[in-house]
């Protein structure tokens, strides 16, 4: 049986672990302050006024 060689390693934090549960928690998996803060920094790093972010690739297609 040939070694198994893992694809990627990721890099997880405890900080990253409490920003997952706390919007698990929130109920905003959707929506909410941490969509809205995702979309404003998009905005800032495109040098746009809008930016939607999706769930998905497929999303986005669809969006397209």
């Amino acid at each position: 049986m040939r070694p198994f060689i893992p694809l990627a390693s990721p890099d997880i934090r405890d900080e990253d672990i409490a920003e997952v549960t706390s919007v698990l928690k929130s109920g905003m998996l959707v929506q909410g302050a941490k969509v809205e803060a995702l979309e404003k920094t998009c905005n800032e790093y495109l040098n746009t006024q809008h930016a939607i972010v999706v769930s998905n690739g497929t999303a986005s297609l669809h969006l397209a």
